[in-house]
């Protein structure tokens, strides 16, 4: 049996994570700057980095959008995507930063991840950041970065403590040498 399964695996040549950050303008709760800080950490611990843009990952008023009354539906996720990657695309990062709005959504998680719409398949995934993680382990970017990478969710992990970032569950807090290795394959990671 191989090392697959390492959970102090380094993952060589200084590869970075890649994030375009937006904000939909009834985002609340200030969250999001712990759900950054702790991708930094454990993207840190496996000898990673973490890229946002803007650079400070801050909210400003040119990051902010008004996508309407109530909670995101998932008939508007085709003109969000198209506004949003048309940002991207006029600073030249389409194709090297993930797309990651901090919104309310309809669906009962903390994240999700998008990959088509009633109108199509998307060219490349966005990713959805609820304002109130569930449980509070903050982990949120890092398991729907996984799903854009194409990770799917782990069920070998079930202890109350220290889960694997793709397990659906709060209090995840690891993550396996093969995972590090698909993640490091995605469009937003260099």
């Amino acid at each position: 049996m191989g090392d697959e399964g390492k959970l102090d695996y380094k993952v060589p040549g200084n590869r970075t994570l890649r994030l375009a950050l937006f904000w939909s303008k009834d985002f609340f709760g200030g969250r999001d700057q712990a759900v950054i800080a702790t991708a930094r950490k454990m993207l840190g611990e496996h000898s990673m980095n973490l890229q946002l843009w803007p650079d400070n990952g801050q909210q400003s008023p040119d990051r902010t959008f008004d996508f309407g009354k109530g909670v995101i539906q998932p008939d508007q996720h085709w003109d969000i995507f198209s506004k949003l990657n048309d940002i991207c695309a006029a600073a030249g990062k389409e194709r090297s930063h993930l797309i990651t709005l901090f919104c309310q959504f309809q669906m009962p998680a903390s994240g999700l991840t998008i990959i088509d719409t009633s109108m199509g398949c998307l060219v490349r995934p966005m990713i959805f950041i609820a304002p109130t993680p569930a449980g509070g382990d903050m982990v949120t970017i890092l398991h729907e970065a996984g799903h854009a990478a194409g990770l799917n969710h782990d069920r070998t992990s079930s202890k109350p403590t220290g889960r694997n970032f793709m397990n659906e569950a709060e209090t995840r807090s690891t993550m396996m040498k093969w995972q590090l290795q698909k993640l490091c394959t995605a469009f937003f990671v260099a």
